[in-house]
């Protein structure tokens, strides 16, 4: 009989080229081969039809590709033959294809970190690691849970006669403290190849016990698997590599498994296990963990499960995640986590970060530290967090007092939110009425048993211990249900239990959710000491003595009011967003706002002009995006010498941009686009030394500076949706500043001759926008551009040549005219090595 061997590979990667070549040759030499896409159908890849056709062979043939790890079923493959192997005699063959197993990255770094958050399968990656390659070393080891040991009494010690029995193959060595263990096991691995893993290291020193030294035999091979990307520092020679989540199609494939025991869900269980799948964010632990609890369970139990995670984290994900947050160094780190996961996710980097730091809370180290430890990231400059990581941190602050909200550091749900500033509005309002007391006094008795049953709810202790609120009318008007499951207080009930001795209508108390969300200015009278809060499209009545003085963040969308009131405190806000307010001026005051870096006025369409900018010194990042109705921009901006971004992009009525512009020294990013009236651009734009971005899309100015400072007159530079020029206007100057590094100028009517030889002279642009403009070619003012790496020509319709790119250009959009022209790709891809976006055209 036949061997029969197994051969596996990353299909996609190999199975045209290599595997098929391999398969050939094996049936051609007598073999009977598996080869699961031959005998399997992918749609009918169950579990154990799998462990079935790996049982039946006697040899395992694996090609591992570049991107073999990538794929679930390659991997649960992997786990199969690895199961098989350590209980029969079945052999493994590994095929490395198009990789070298041995190659580092670093000629001395035999050691590779593996990193991710809990949960994610490091310790199943390492061990899959292990079991292939174990057998290629002199010695071997694998400690699992190193944390969790080393925090028992003699936990290192124990570890440590572990690897060294297991490097000396069983040879017990008599050890006297942690000390002299380092040392022989030093001794131990320094003359051998061997491989070890040290699974769930969290600090240094677990590391340096284990090992004794950081010289190894040539040929050792070292893996961690940790929660910190930078546990050992920069003076460990070391590789490392992130474990990432589940992609959307492996996650349901995983849940599938555990749920219904396939690759795919049940009929009639489709909805809810893609509410799951979306729910755990390739998180594998979560899918496990839920999908496996609701195995062979109804409908509504999958309904029912679903809606309690959307209030309630399930309790054995919450404790595996926890850890990371328990492992933080102090107390500093530990809220600037909460803060983060209660309020910050998808806000700006650098403005949370100076919020953060004016809190007291040392972000500099500390959000370094939280990136470091898998929880938190950031993507294009903001800051990102997993969802069950963010899930994680609010059932913190939640369990602080589950059943009471205004005993919590923290409030981001809304109708807890609502609730506790209701019922300071309530024991406010009912304070109020001091003739009423009197009346009530008539009747001792009954008024003794309505004041004890009135404080259980209307004095409502703990508020001073609240920092961060959250409060968005809108989000509760969307679903007004969710506002009124927990009415603390019934209108109705009271009234029908106190009619008899008090007349209720008189006092007219509203104990219901205003239809518009208005609250009194008296219901903040108790959270003095919030430090950030966020109330979109909350209207407040009454007196703003009472508002937070102490706020870092406030957040006002819909912000109500024809101006910001004067006696609202504004000196220690860092941050004030009031988009899509109803402000005809800002502010009326005259105290100096010293602390605030950015003031975000988008889309306050009723703006007509801006303030005085003097009392703002330290402002960094000016917003008006939107605002429509704004006809100009105070000269005072030449006050604010600190500022790096004036955001004017989409204001209509704005005709012309103010001459101390020249005065911004930091200015780096400019926003015109969209101002559709301006009429020309001050010549002072040209001189300013630290721009680096211009988006000046969708413009059609008259007039514009030149080189020298002259201004020239110009009828169609710019236009947008007009006639073509009746005439060259090859003579325009255009003054740009010579720091740009990114220019963006879409739908600008720009032709062949509206480039001046002068554009040329932006020497340091490496990103140009010129996508939906009438240019028939290159002009050779950009082909001057050298160190230009990205040129974007998205729909210029009438392109018909890209002869001239810049050397540098290492992307190129240019979909209508690689569309029109195929054959042109694959030139400008070996020539120039471009990226393009082939699109259809719409």
């Amino acid at each position: 009989m036949n061997t029969v061997p197994t051969l596996v590979d990353r299909g996609e990667d190999t199975r045209k080229g290599f595997t098929d070549n391999l398969y050939t040759a094996l049936v051609n030499a007598g073999l009977s081969v598996f080869r699961d896409n031959d005998e399997i159908e992918r749609g009918e890849y169950l579990e154990w039809e799998l462990d079935k056709a790996i049982k039946g062979s006697q040899i395992s043939i694996i090609v591992f590709s570049k991107h073999y790890a990538s794929s679930k079923w390659c991997l649960d493959e992997l786990v199969m033959i690895l199961d098989r192997k350590d209980t029969s005699r079945h052999t493994v063959l590994p095929v490395f294809y198009d990789v070298e197993p041995s190659k580092d990255e670093s000629v001395d770094a035999n050691i590779l970190v593996i990193y991710g958050m809990g949960g994610i399968g490091k310790t199943t990656i390492a061990k899959i690691a292990y079991n292939l390659n174990f057998f290629r070393f002199d010695s071997s080891s694998f400690v699992a849970n190193v944390k969790q040991h080393s925090e028992q009494f003699n936990g290192i010690f124990e570890l440590q006669k572990q690897v060294l029995s297991n490097i000396l193959k069983g040879e017990k060595g008599r050890l006297c403290n942690v000390h002299e263990g380092s040392i022989k096991i030093s001794q131990a691995i320094c003359s051998k190849r061997v491989l070890v893993v040290l699974d769930d290291v969290d600090k240094l020193d677990q590391f340096d016990a284990l090992l004794g030294t950081r010289v190894f035999y040539p040929g050792s091979k070292i893996i961690l698997t940790t929660r910190k990307k930078g546990l050992l520092g920069a003076h460990v020679a070391h590789k490392v590599h992130m474990i990432k989540s589940l992609s959307y199609d492996e996650s349901l494939e995983l849940s599938s498994l555990h749920a219904f025991g396939q690759d795919h869900p049940m009929d009639g269980f489709v909805e809810q296990s893609e509410r799951l799948v979306r729910r755990c964010e390739g998180f594998p632990l979560a899918l496990q963990v839920l999908s496996s609890s609701l195995s062979g369970k109804s409908i509504d139990v999958w309904e029912a499960t679903l809606s309690k995670l959307e209030e309630v984290p399930h309790t054995d994900i919450q404790k595996v995640l926890e850890i990371s947050y328990d492992t933080l160094q102090d107390d500093y780190d530990k809220n600037l986590f909460l803060h983060i996961a209660c309020f910050f996710i998808g806000e700006e980097k650098d403005d949370t970060f100076k919020i953060l730091e004016k809190c007291g809370l040392h972000p500099t180290v500390g959000i370094d530290s939280l990136i470091d430890r898998c929880l938190l990231t950031v993507k294009n400059g903001k800051l990102m967090m997993h969802r069950l990581l963010q899930e994680m941190g609010k059932e913190i602050v939640r369990k602080e007092s589950p059943k009471e909200p205004g005993r919590r550091s923290r409030l981001w749900c809304h109708k807890d939110s609502f609730r506790v500033l209701n019922e300071k509005l309530v024991k406010s309002t009912f304070l109020s009425f001091p003739s009423y007391f009197l009346t009530l006094c008539k009747y001792a008795v009954g008024y003794l048993l309505f004041f004890i049953f009135c404080s259980s709810f209307f004095v409502y202790k703990g508020t001073k211990t609240i920092e961060g609120l959250t409060l968005d009318v809108s989000k509760l008007q969307r679903g007004r249900e969710a506002c009124n499951v927990d009415n603390a207080y019934d209108g109705a009930s009271l009234r029908r239990t106190f009619s008899s001795f008090i007349s209720w209508e008189r006092m007219k108390v509203s104990l219901t959710l205003p239809n518009k969300g208005d609250l009194d200015v008296v219901a903040f009278a108790r959270i003095k000491n919030i430090l950030l809060l966020q109330l979109n499209y909350v209207q407040l009545t009454g007196n703003y003595k009472d508002f937070p003085r102490k706020l870092r963040w406030l957040c006002w969308h819909g912000f109500p009011l024809k101006h910001v009131p004067i006696d609202i405190s504004l000196e220690n806000l860092v941050k004030l967003d009031l988009r899509h307010s109803k402000l005809e001026q800002f502010w009326q005051g005259n105290e100096c706002l010293g602390f605030l870096k950015t003031l975000d006025l988008s889309h306050s369409q009723r703006l007509a002009r801006t303030f005085n900018f003097s009392k703002l010194p330290n402002l960094e990042k000016l917003i008006l995006k939107g605002c429509v109705g704004l006809l100009e921009v105070c000269e005072s901006i030449g006050f604010l010498k600190r500022l790096d971004l004036l955001d004017l992009q989409d204001c209509t009525s704005l005709k012309k941009l103010p001459s101390n512009i020249g005065l911004l020294n930091f200015l780096q990013e400019l926003n015109i686009s969209g101002c559709s009236n301006l009429v020309d651009l001050p010549v002072e734009l040209g001189k300013m030394k630290s721009l680096s971005a211009l988006r000046a899309n969708n413009l059609s100015l008259k007039t514009l500076p030149s080189a020298t400072g002259e201004v020239k007159s110009r009828r169609t530079f710019f236009q947008l949706w007009v006639s073509k020029p009746e005439r060259s206007v090859r003579n325009v100057l255009v003054s740009l500043p010579s720091s740009l590094v990114d220019l963006s100028l879409q739908n600008c009517n720009l032709s062949d001759d509206s480039f001046p030889k002068s554009f040329g002279n932006l020497s340091s642009l490496t990103k140009l926008d010129l996508g939906h403009n009438p240019i028939h070619s290159l002009p050779d003012c950009i082909r001057s551009l050298n160190r230009l790496e990205c040129l974007n020509l998205d729909h210029c319709i009438r392109l018909q040549s890209i002869e001239g790119l810049p050397n540098a250009v290492t992307m190129l959009f240019a979909r209508r005219y690689l569309l029109a022209k195929p054959n042109t790709f694959g030139v400008i891809w070996g020539k120039w090595n471009v990226m393009a976006r082939r699109l259809p055209c719409g």
